[in-house]
């Protein structure tokens, strides 16, 4: 029980900091945990970096989630049933804004340590977006303006090439 409490309190100090450091303040809030990390091809070990606490939670649930079902279908043989239970329910959040981190990345010379992690509903957004393009420029709404005529109905952006 303690334990959980102060999981709460943490989490509850880092919503705080959090709070501080939204769009008020200017400064963008950075989350982390200490417990997710991917691993590069090479084995180096890169500290994953959120700027959502709702994605970092997002991750650390399907992560939690993946390694139960994994021991469940491996029978919860010894080291894997072990893994599962050490898995807190919830990871240890840290908070930060993000031009100290960057900075502290900066000046320590490791910018391969860390992946900037955006969220899933942002890259939603954004292939959505990358699909209704593709599809526009596949069916276009209207039919293409006559060869030259951009630039005598105001299109585009005319110059000199040959002045000095």
């Amino acid at each position: 029980v303690a334990g959980a409490a102060g999981a709460g309190e943490v989490s509850e100090a880092a919503e705080r900091e959090a709070e501080a450091l939204g769009a008020t303040s200017g400064l963008v809030p950075i989350f982390w945990s200490e417990a997710l990390a991917v691993q590069t091809a090479a084995g180096k070990r890169r500290k994953l970096l959120f700027f959502r606490e709702g994605d970092l939670q997002a991750m650390w649930r399907n992560l939690t989630l993946t390694r139960r079902q994994a021991a469940a279908a491996e029978g919860a043989e010894g080291e894997a049933e072990a893994e599962v239970a050490s898995l807190p329910p919830h990871p240890t959040v840290h908070v930060s804004d993000l031009q100290t981190v960057c900075s502290a990345i900066v000046e320590a010379n490791a910018t391969a340590g860390f992946v900037f992690r955006p969220s899933s509903v942002a890259l939603l957004d954004v292939q959505r977006g990358a699909n209704a393009s593709a599809a526009a420029a596949v069916s276009p709404s209207k039919p293409p303006a006559a060869s030259g005529a951009g630039m005598a109905a105001g299109g585009g952006v005319g110059y000199d090439a040959g002045a000095a």
